[in-house]
């Protein structure tokens, strides 16, 4: 069995400087040996608040500047980002190996890679929304939808609203997709199922979700609830229809509805209407 795929994988997905600075672009091929690596003070060693937090402060320093920086074009990610465009249906372990490097990429470096997501490759990335049967690729896509607050160290100056927009009206899509070659009915199943749970956990975690009002907003707008209301009487989308439903009607109870309060009762003048019972 070849093992390239996963030995690269491992490699890409270490939350290293240099191997991340490379791979988005910031560096060149030709520069990496002349960087000098700046490692964690031995605490054994340097046992005093004060190294280890000139430490803190330089890689604060580091990565806000890397945030300023432009990738040089094209990075190697141009070439990794293009297997969102291989034909229905992708190798399922690749897709997870796949997943893997975005997803640490995004926890490692949020903002650069954002940018090259949304911005230089929006047009590749949003074909992940045609490979939701894969669950790897359904993670990564949530994590790239609500954007949580804690994955950015500094206030990001885009959150790609509008491409997140896009992207949710394309996994609503996919909620009412049927079974066609290449995608057989097991797989078309598992697409909806997975469209559906990423906009329960949208709306759930609303709280946490970068623009939350304006996402769910869309998601319950008068055309997407039409569709999903008329749409139950196919078999084929009662399941992942039931699950939204459900979840639209818990938010709107929690977050919409007049919520009425009893009146305390007051046990200090409480009598009771019944008579004593007879002994």
């Amino acid at each position: 069995m070849n093992k390239y795929p996963f030995v690269v994988a491992e490699l890409l997905s270490t939350e290293n400087d240099t191997v991340s600075a490379y791979f988005l672009g910031l560096i060149s091929a030709a520069k990496i040996m002349d960087i000098e690596t700046e490692t964690i003070p031995d605490e054994s060693e340097y046992n005093d608040e004060d190294t280890l937090s000139k430490f803190s402060n330089s890689q604060e320093l580091k990565a806000s500047q890397e945030n300023e920086m432009t990738p040089e074009l094209p990075p190697p990610f141009s070439k990794f980002i293009k297997f969102l465009d291989k034909s229905i249906p992708v190798n399922s372990t690749c897709a997870g190996y796949f997943a893997k490097v975005l997803k640490t990429l995004f926890f490692f470096k949020p903002e650069i890679s954002g940018r090259l997501v949304f911005h230089e490759h929006f047009n590749t990335f949003k074909n992940i929304t045609e490979h939701l049967y894969s669950d790897s690729l359904q993670e990564n896509l949530l994590s790239f939808l609500k954007l949580e607050p804690g994955y950015f160290k500094h206030n990001p100056k885009d959150t790609f609203l509008e491409y997140r927009k896009e992207l949710v009206n394309k996994v609503i899509d996919i909620v009412f997709r049927k079974a066609k070659t290449p995608l057989d009915e097991s797989m078309a199943m598992d697409a909806r199922s997975n469209a559906a749970a990423i906009l329960v956990s949208l709306i759930n975690q609303k709280a946490i979700v970068k623009d939350g009002d304006e996402i769910i907003n869309l998601v319950l707008s008068e055309k997407n609830m039409a569709r999903f209301f008329l749409s139950l009487d196919d078999a084929d989308f009662i399941a992942p229809l039931t699950n939204i439903i459900m979840h639209i009607c818990d938010y709107i109870t929690e977050t919409r509805a007049p919520k009425k309060t009893l009146a305390l009762l007051d046990l200090t003048n409480y009598t009771s209407t019944k008579p004593p019972p007879e002994i």
